[in-house]
């Protein structure tokens, strides 16, 4: 049965790794917030929660609660921290109180984490993440309870280059792939390349920033140069995210995410409106949907909620 689950995790990080995530790259946590409930809006108008978040005066999560489609808690998760705020401890428990499973982070003389031990639903070790350290590489490695290799992966940052290289490996050492990051003078990533086992590249991205440093724009392209995903952001005059459009084109078929957003005073996003259309060369006219989220955000002040 371990061994199934953990060909399972295996398949589900091969998987992650070459999957071209829908992305928005912008930071969208406001400062000195203590609460966040997010809602989803279904076809009766009626607001669904879907997550709440709680944070301590430094922005660190206090828990994280997950709802199912119905609005009802499925999990929370408690997250705990050491005296220089790193993070020591999260557990997750059922709507019950059960503990469901555990995550312990220890550190070296350093701060760097050393160890990260997670326990199953009985409290008992599952699978131990161990981090070494070397002058420029970083190696994480994942052991199952046993004790076996489950899989690796290799972190080098050279001194004399502005570049990262990322390597992931299977159990036998075999590479499953590799990004390399390209960094601008100003520590932002300009480009990522990413290859396969044999080292042939598979895909690029491209990151595009406004004088201020904030993303504007991504493009990904495949080992032909051709764009399989183009993200454009706008912002408002005063700074704030105002629109966010997603393009994904493929042989026949183009879809296209547009998110546009409602501002409160402090300019965290307290709407969000989704618009996916579907067009394909066969298609008399477009599939168009909609959905829409909405956020309460408590800050840590005198104030009540601020929702505009």
């Amino acid at each position: 049965m371990k061994r199934f689950l953990w060909c399972g995790v295996l398949f589900l990080l091969y998987t992650s790794l070459w999957a071209v995530e829908v992305e928005i790259p912008y930071r969208d946590i406001p400062d000195n917030v203590a609460l966040i409930k997010i809602y989803q809006v279904d076809d009766s108008k009626s607001q669904v929660p879907t997550k709440q978040i709680k944070y301590n005066l430094l922005g660190d999560k206090e828990f994280e609660r997950i709802y199912n489609a119905k609005g009802e808690p499925k999990w929370t998760v408690y997250y705990e921290y050491r005296d220089n705020g790193q993070i020591s401890q999260k557990q997750a428990e059922s709507p019950r109180g059960e503990f469901l499973w555990g995550t312990d982070y220890i550190y070296d003389q350093k701060g760097r984490i050393k160890r990260e031990i997670n326990q199953n639903s009985k409290g008992n070790p599952d699978y131990t993440v161990v981090h070494e350290y070397q002058d420029d590489r970083n190696e994480v490695l994942a052991y199952d309870s046993a004790g076996s290799l489950q899989w690796r992966k290799k972190i080098i940052e050279p001194k004399d280059r502005p570049v990262r290289e990322v390597y992931y490996y299977y159990p036998d050492g075999s590479r499953i792939k590799g990004i390399v990051e390209e960094y601008n003078s100003v520590g932002n990533i300009d480009n990522e390349t990413h290859i396969d086992e044999i080292g042939t590249v598979f895909r690029r991205i491209k990151t595009e920033y406004d004088p201020f440093g904030r993303v504007i724009g991504r493009t990904v392209y495949d080992h032909r140069g051709k764009v399989q995903r183009r993200v454009w952001i706008e912002f408002m005059p005063h700074g704030h995210i105002g629109l966010v459009r997603q393009v994904i084109p493929t042989e026949g078929r183009v879809e296209e995410f547009t998110y546009s957003y409602k501002i409160d005073q402090r300019g965290s996003w307290i709407y969000r409106h989704e618009v996916v259309t579907i067009t394909e060369d066969n298609m008399d006219e477009p599939i168009v949907r909609t959905s829409t989220q909405v956020r309460e955000i408590e800050y840590h002040s005198t104030h009540e909620s601020d929702n505009g």
